[in-house]
């Protein structure tokens, strides 16, 4: 196996993810950063947990990104700090396992791994598969957004006339 091509085919995944990613990565940078940096130092996985979910629930349907229960935070005197989370990708026959970095005016993602249903899957295919789980899984518009959680179903079925 071609090694260049195998490393494009990452970067495209790489690439891929955090274009459908990109809001998420906003939304978690709304946190206090010193609320993330004690739940990361206190190991409250289930905090972060939670954190994950509620900023994925407006982007991604539920179950589709995950915290993978590592999270560290480099704080430096000469810069912002930086966040960063591993995560998981699953859909179907898609696992995606990656890095999201949180710096104070960007993002970014790097792959470390994917496994595919189908192991005989050339580098191509299985970013395509990537992108097209990706893409089955954002939610395009807002009229695809789930209503929020505290809304009751009348309230829902009545927004909806």
């Amino acid at each position: 196996m071609d090694i260049t091509l195998k490393a494009a085919c990452k970067s495209w995944m790489e690439r891929a993810l955090a274009r459908n990613i990109a809001d998420v990565a906003t939304e978690m940078r709304l946190a206090d950063i010193t609320d993330l940096a004690t739940m990361i130092q206190n190991e409250k996985c289930s905090h972060i947990s939670d954190f994950i979910n509620s900023s994925t629930e407006l982007y991604f349907r539920p179950g589709t990104l995950k915290y993978a229960l590592t999270a560290s935070i480099d704080v430096r005197w000469e810069s912002y700090p930086s966040v960063l989370f591993d995560m998981e990708f699953c859909h179907g026959s898609v696992t995606v396992f990656f890095k999201i970095i949180l710096q104070h005016r960007r993002a970014s993602v790097e792959v470390f791994d994917a496994h595919f249903e189908d192991d005989g899957l050339s580098p191509i295919d299985q970013a395509r598969c990537v992108s097209h789980a990706l893409a089955s899984q954002v939610f395009a518009s807002p009229e695809e957004t789930p209503p929020p959680a505290r809304c009751s179903r009348h309230a829902r079925d009545n927004a909806r006339h």
